[in-house]
């Protein structure tokens, strides 16, 4: 005897108030909090851990697109791929191409843009004054001709960090 799939109807997922977990089927639930609010999860078992991924309040997501990304995440499970780590995954991946779309479109940071920055971040720590313009005026003096060159966290002289 199959499990039933698409137990609930775009009504009852409106209308139900009842807090608690209301199956659909394959995974896919919908969690009514003891505030009200309605959301999405998928729940599964993988070498004997339960476990849930949220796929967002049924404000944001139909009942529709619910049962898709669940389909989406079943199909993960059935290559062999947990869909919470890989969601982690794709989220991380996606904010450091970010993080590298931004660096580009800034340009190459210069040394002593990056000197700067350094000095200024930790003086703090450094209890004598002087010691603190001893190293403004030592990148000055010594570096002088490096203070508008790329610095080694430019991504366009990765050859530098080396």
């Amino acid at each position: 005897m199959s499990r039933s799939i698409h137990k609930l109807s775009a009504r009852r997922v409106e209308t139900e108030s009842r807090v608690g977990k209301h199956g659909d089927g394959g995974g896919l639930s919908l969690l009514i909090a003891k505030d009200g609010s309605k959301r999405w999860i998928f729940i599964w078992d993988r070498n004997g851990k339960r476990r849930e991924m949220g796929l967002g309040s049924t404000a944001d997501v139909s009942l529709v697109r619910a049962r898709n990304m669940a389909a989406d995440a079943r199909q993960l499970l059935l290559d062999g791929i947990d869909p919470l780590e890989k969601r982690n995954a794709d989220e991380l991946a996606a904010a450091e191409a970010a993080r590298q779309a931004e660096i580009e479109k800034a340009g190459p940071l210069l040394f002593g843009a990056f000197a700067d920055d350094y000095i200024d971040t930790h003086e703090e720590g450094w209890k004598n004054p002087k010691h603190r313009q001893q190293w403004r005026n030592t990148i000055k003096t010594h570096a002088a001709s490096l203070l508008k060159s790329p610095s080694a966290r430019s991504p366009s002289t990765t050859w530098l960090r080396c």
